[in-house]
């Protein structure tokens, strides 16, 4: 009997610790002193950014979707008044469906990246656990169950000495690497895309796109750099073709895409550090002459 007493006792005491550090943490981190880390790995990172886009204290003005090779126009690249959520391993569709699924307010620009990442259509799953309304109300409101702020995270952050920013990718091309990489995929970007799947995807993509603009969000379109001969291939091209086709550039708004060797790529189709910065401010630029334009 008393030691059945004593391991309710210890229990009792186990759980009224734990209360205590867990709403001690969730106020620490209320506070704004502690600044929240990047991720452990990609998908981590790529959480943590869809988060910081969908409980941002202030709404977006402008909001970046696509891949990993959107995501490396950095924050600090584009500004506060954007919000990139690009996914390392996905595809503008995921952005966008987090846009049109988010509880708060519209941002009144979104870019679009065109190219062939988009044929891995949605990620359904991550999409489903970012606005689930349970684990989003909680972290809505209590900044501390976000995942950027996992003790985990935090730890490491401290440990390295981090800001919580995602790493600039920088250093000099390696030609060596950048051959191998090209190599590689030359065999895919040899072959045209599927047709039903691509047109699958193309039907995702117009609804997305077309239910941004009835909302009043311009909407722009882009091809980000990527190398010469990639950008010339045969997938490349027939995708050029179908997505002018299907969102002629006299209805939809195109920024125009670049002279690909004006950029660099350390693997043919991830821009460098410089690159990405001078792309961005290109966006950047792109989007103020609309705005002056009144278009």
């Amino acid at each position: 009997m008393n030691s059945s007493t004593s391991s309710s006792k210890l229990i009792a005491q186990s759980f009224a610790s734990f209360l205590v550090l867990t709403v001690g943490f969730v106020a620490f981190v209320g506070t704004g002193v502690v600044h929240g880390g990047s991720g452990t790995n990609q998908w981590q990172n790529n959480v943590i950014k869809a988060e910081r886009y969908l409980y941002a204290a202030e709404p977006v003005k402008s909001v970046v979707t696509g891949s990993s090779m959107a995501y490396r126009l950095l924050p600090e690249y584009l500004g506060t008044d954007y919000s990139n959520i690009a996914f390392a391993g996905g595809g503008a569709l995921t952005g966008l469906q987090i846009i049109l699924q988010s509880k708060g307010a519209l941002p009144s620009t979104v870019f679009v990246e065109m190219n062939d990442t988009l044929l891995r259509g949605q990620d359904k799953e991550f999409i489903q656990k970012l606005t689930s309304p349970v684990l989003g109300g909680a972290k809505s409101t209590f900044a501390a169950f976000r995942t950027e702020y996992q003790p985990v995270i935090l730890f490491k952050e401290w440990i390295k000495g981090g800001s919580g920013k995602e790493p600039e990718a920088g250093g000099p091309v390696d030609p060596d690497i950048l051959a191998s990489e090209l190599a590689r995929h030359a065999a895919d970007h040899a072959k045209a895309p599927d047709p039903k799947q691509l047109q699958a995807v193309t039907g995702e993509l117009k609804q997305a796109v077309d239910t941004l603009r009835a909302k009043g969000v311009q909407v722009v379109l882009f091809e980000p750099p990527s190398h010469r001969s990639l950008h010339e291939s045969v997938r490349s091209t027939a995708l050029r073709k179908h997505w002018e086709a299907e969102f002629p550039k006299d209805r939809y708004d195109w920024a125009q895409t670049p002279n690909p060797d004006e950029y660099e790529t350390g693997d043919g189709i991830h821009m460098t550090g410089d690159s990405a910065r001078k792309y961005a401010a290109f966006l950047k630029e792109h989007l103020g002459k609309k705005i002056q334009s009144g278009s």
